[in-house]
């Protein structure tokens, strides 16, 4: 499919930078531009990333599920009906399911036992979502790519 979802973002920024060279343009216009081309600049390096990261989050956070299922009481249900579901079929899906599979994480951690056993699957739940905040192409950006919004 042309023009890409990145060739379009690169064409967006491509007018941006273009309305940037008005003279007249005030400085906070100015500022509002930039602003708006460094998210896109974001969007472009995290766009193409995004699809995989979907599909490789639901089987970490799935394969976790799993394995807590049988401490889950009354999530096992809900587990079981999200490994039945077919594979997600593009981004929406797949974020739809990631967004399922997170709550259900977040829902596991109040439903573990609290003792020994139940901090350490605590812990293993802590360890994917520091794995996924590491590798979610739209949280990894330069502190030069964040822009100045004002309050």
């Amino acid at each position: 499919m042309h023009p890409t979802p990145s060739e379009q973002l690169q064409a967006i920024r491509h007018l941006i930078k273009r309305a940037q060279a008005d003279p007249e343009l005030s400085p906070e216009s100015d500022q509002l531009l930039a602003d708006a081309a460094r998210l896109l600049r974001r969007l472009e390096r995290s766009w193409p990333k995004r699809m995989p990261f979907l599909v490789d989050d639901n089987q970490r956070a799935l394969r976790l599920l799993i394995e807590l299922r049988p401490d889950l009481g009354p999530l096992a249900a809900e587990i079981s009906a999200a490994m039945e579901r077919p594979p997600a079929d593009g981004e929406e899906a797949a974020h739809d399911l990631n967004v399922e599979l997170q709550g259900l994480l977040a829902r596991a951690v109040h439903v573990l036992a609290d003792d020994v056993d139940g901090d350490q699957k605590r812990a293993r739940i802590a360890e994917h979502l520091h794995h996924r905040i590491a590798a979610d192409p739209a949280l990894n950006r330069h502190l030069a790519e964040r822009p100045a919004i004002e309050p």
